[in-house]
């Protein structure tokens, strides 16, 4: 299938386009040399093709965890590179480094069309049902949502524990293994948090770059797996959506991601990882790749 093909479009009336946007770190290498300079670019849009930079006047904050502890990369360093914005990240001492980057919260409304298509393009069949059961297919919505992203990498051959650390977000994801510790045929373990908790029975999906996505819920403790079936550059994602308490919007939605390396074995550092069974994977499926949610309205708006 060519990567042109895997734009879904939802035929809704006629005009401009919807697009459901996500947020993804990635480098170009994942395992580098301390004391090194290294670009970490920002996706917007779907793993593999950024839509529209991100304006450095959205973020939040840009984070970095390294073996010695936390600090923030300074906003400044944002830059915008045609359809793909980046920061540069200075590594130290060799460890296992995190970068987190937070965008500033935005509203969207839509119509019923728009937003019913929006749930269930996003896997978001609980608030879908949420919808029917109360009677309100028929109205439209007004959202705010938030965005998260993050990226594991390596720098020298040391393992440290960043990786298992939570930034902080109200939304995110966690691994359970290190990444060097992941091999093709096990299984990839993720802990999804709200506000710092496990969140439970949470869809989450997770991929490559020219894959379909694996979908999964979290368990009651917020782990969801899956089988490693490729080496490479690996995304888990998810969406956590709820009916707001304020009364100018119905929904807020917060977006969760995490990109990482799973080497080739041939490639992986330190002691050798145990051999994981890939049996007894719920809710494991495969879903069709979608850059964005793609729907034509009465006007041209985009969830980035």
């Amino acid at each position: 299938m060519k990567r042109l093909s895997i734009a879904i479009l939802f035929l809704l009336g006629s005009g401009g386009l919807v697009l459901a946007h996500d947020l993804f770190l990635k480098l170009d290498i994942y395992a580098l040399a301390p004391r090194a300079r290294a670009r970490v670019w920002v996706f917007n849009g779907t793993f593999e093709q950024s839509e529209a930079a991100v304006a450095r006047a959205r973020v939040v904050e840009i984070v970095l965890l390294t073996p010695v502890g936390r600090r923030r990369v300074p906003v400044e360093a944002w830059q915008e590179e045609g359809a793909r914005s980046l920061f540069e990240v200075e590594t130290g001492e060799a460890g296992t480094y995190v970068a987190g980057v937070a965008l500033a919260p935005r509203e969207i409304t839509l119509t019923a069309e728009q937003f019913n298509a929006y749930l269930e393009h996003e896997g978001l069949s609980d608030m879908l049902a949420w919808r029917r059961q109360k009677g309100e297919l028929q109205k439209g919505a007004r959202e705010r949502y938030a965005k998260y992203a993050k990226v594991i990498f390596q720098v020298g051959e040391q393992r440290t524990e960043a990786f298992r650390q939570p930034l902080g977000y109200p939304v995110e994801i966690v691994l359970e293994e290190h990444p060097l510790d992941l091999q093709v045929g096990g299984v990839l373990r993720v802990k999804c948090l709200k506000d710092g908790r496990p969140l439970p029975q949470q869809v989450v999906f997770a991929g490559w770059e020219g894959a379909a996505p694996l979908r999964a819920r979290t368990d009651a403790k917020g782990v969801a797996r899956f089988e490693i079936k490729k080496a490479g550059t690996w995304y888990v994602k998810f969406i956590h959506m709820v009916p707001a308490s304020d009364s100018h919007l119905e929904y807020q939605s917060w977006w969760a991601t995490l990109t990482f390396e799973i080497a080739p074995r041939g490639d992986q550092k330190g002691p050798e990882s145990e051999k994981k069974s890939s049996s007894h994977i719920p809710h494991l499926q495969v879903r069709p790749d979608r850059r964005g949610l793609l729907a034509r309205t009465g006007k041209n708006l985009s969830r980035d």
